[in-house]
């Protein structure tokens, strides 16, 4: 499982709010808006993660953004916590 590392994936994503093809609640969708305009925001990628995991994604949604609020806060404590305890939720699946 990789991280989303290009921007074409997170505008990809918008593009869907946009058009109405995913309707995620306003919180949702202001993470996906905020990753869209500045990708390197450590803090939108961690909350992203736990709403999707909120919503009944799965590890496979939901890792990929705890591994890239690790990657660029090495120092973020809570998305640490977040990518281990999904990692071991997702082990049990």
């Amino acid at each position: 499982m990789t991280a989303w590392t290009d921007s074409t994936q997170h505008c990809r994503w918008i593009l869907g709010l946009r058009k109405g093809i995913l309707t995620p609640k306003r919180p949702f969708a202001r993470c996906a808006v905020a990753i869209a305009e500045n990708p390197t925001l450590a803090e939108a990628h961690n909350t992203l993660g736990k709403l999707l995991g909120r919503n009944g994604a799965d590890s496979e949604e939901v890792l990929p953004e705890f591994e890239e609020a690790v990657r660029l806060r090495p120092d973020f404590a809570e998305a640490h916590n977040n990518l281990v305890l999904s990692s071991c939720r997702g082990a049990k699946q």
